[in-house]
């Protein structure tokens, strides 16, 4: 009889259990249904955060997260891990880092890529200083940068990052260089540093001076000095008594400059 009471208790004990743990849920559940179609946590705000202001739109933002005012988000179901993903799926983007604000708010905090200068081998590419190759359009707005002809038909990664530490260097030993504010670098040829033929193999770099053009071909091996002795005789290359033509400069033979006006039509 005893055991017969304990038993009775038991079931007893776990109907009233499975009843509470019942009612807890559907009170829960109750809310939660509240908190989806309560309009205030419906997400109709989106704040940003750059190290440049409003880099990009906010409009980019909605699109690429699919938030409008059409197709409802709600706050407790809209996934931030997820969100950063979306974002990062464009290259242009660097870094992100969304959260969400109740109650219909998300923050997103980013950085943009910044270019350096443009990969003429392909349309619309720029390239930043981490050698990350992105679209340059329609996320900037038109500026004036330095190309760069990698002589390349599609994406070898190894001769890419070849190619591009070779075109760095030479940016590198520019800058360092302190050209005036006349003479600025406007492209740089690697499309002939591995010619099967020696002969013709070279670098050209492109330098826009007083509004006219440089054609500087370098030797391969000793591009680094042939630069030091354009930019140690630039001013007199570019003096009065020099027409003011645009010139290709040959220093591909050591310690001499061949120097050939190039007379444009209607130039």
């Amino acid at each position: 009889m005893k055991l017969s009471k304990s038993v009775a208790f038991i079931t007893f004990s776990i109907l009233t259990l499975s009843t509470a743990t019942f009612v807890v849920s559907e009170f829960f559940y109750e809310i939660s249904i509240n908190k989806m179609l309560d309009a205030k946590y419906q997400i109709d705000t989106i704040i940003q955060r750059g190290l440049v202001r409003e880099a990009l739109p906010t409009i980019f933002f909605a699109e690429i997260l699919g938030l409008s005012y059409d197709k409802v988000t709600n706050f407790f179901t809209f996934d931030e891990r997820v969100a950063e993903k979306k974002i990062l799926s464009n290259n242009v983007i660097k870094y992100v880092n969304v959260k969400k604000i109740k109650p219909n708010i998300i923050y997103i905090d980013y950085e943009v890529r910044q270019p350096i200068a443009v990969i003429a081998d392909f349309s619309n590419r720029a390239i930043d200083d981490e050698a990350f190759i992105f679209q340059l359009a329609p996320y900037f707005p038109v500026m004036k940068l330095p190309s760069i002809y990698l002589g390349i038909n599609k994406i070898d990664e190894d001769l890419v990052n070849e190619r591009v530490n070779l075109a760095f260097h030479i940016m590198k030993i520019i800058e360092y260089a302190l050209l005036p504010h006349d003479i600025t670098l406007e492209y740089i040829d690697l499309s002939r540093v591995s010619h099967p033929s020696y002969g013709k193999r070279e670098i050209v770099v492109i330098f826009e001076v007083s509004c006219r053009k440089h054609y500087l071909r370098l030797n391969v091996k000793n591009y680094s000095k042939d630069l030091g002795n354009y930019l140690s005789i630039k001013d007199k290359i570019n003096d009065q008594e020099w027409k003011r033509v645009d010139k290709v400069i040959d220093m591909r033979i050591n310690k001499l400059a061949y120097i050939e006006e190039l007379v444009l039509e209607g130039g």
